[in-house]
């Protein structure tokens, strides 16, 4: 089975997380958790999607990135 994997908006991602049953995903996978996240360390979430290659979808996942003054 080829797997696919892209990135995605955090909008897409709550979206899809509604589909999956609850019992795949904690309080940390949700919109109010990363929302705060994201507003408290000033960091930018985006969420990956991966999906076989009939289209069906297999997992998704939050990612938090920062950008820094090195």
């Amino acid at each position: 089975m080829l797997v696919s994997t892209e990135w995605i908006e955090l909008d897409e991602y709550l979206r899809l997380l509604d589909d999956f049953p609850s019992e795949y995903s904690t309080m940390y996978h949700r919109a109010l958790w990363l929302r705060s996240i994201s507003a408290g360390f000033k960091v930018e979430i985006k969420g990956m999607k991966s999906y076989s290659e009939k289209g069906g979808l297999l997992a998704i996942t939050p990612f938090m990135s920062i950008k820094k003054n090195l």
